[in-house]
């Protein structure tokens, strides 16, 4: 069962309404498909790739606009109310993985 991921408008526009107008970061098409494995490796479903690299944008940019991982982690939470809270962890773990592991503290854990 693939879990419903399509709320990227709401991530972009309402959940980090400033960093959603930050161009997101360059990325390889290597930190791409490392991020969509994993959320497809996690039975997390999205709409398309793109709107999925772009919500791993929007993570990291709001990661380094200065919010912490828990309200990140809890403003992804409300804007996808059908994924579980559980898999929203992945989702932004899975982001700063291949986006912005230079959000990551020591210790390989997230702000």
């Amino acid at each position: 069962m693939r879990t419903a991921f399509g709320f990227v408008c709401l991530v972009g526009m309402w959940m980090f309404p400033l960093a959603a107008c930050i161009p997101p970061a360059h990325a390889g098409p290597y930190e791409d498909i490392g991020f969509l494995m994993v959320l497809d490796r996690n039975h997390i479903a999205y709409t398309s790739a793109s709107d999925a690299i772009e919500v791993g944008h929007t993570i990291c940019e709001a990661l380094l606009s200065g919010l912490s991982r828990r309200d990140v982690v809890a403003a992804a939470a409300s804007a996808a109310d059908k994924l579980p809270l559980s898999l929203v962890g992945v989702l932004v773990d899975a982001a700063v993985e291949a986006y912005c592991p230079e959000t990551m503290k020591v210790g390989g854990r997230g702000a």
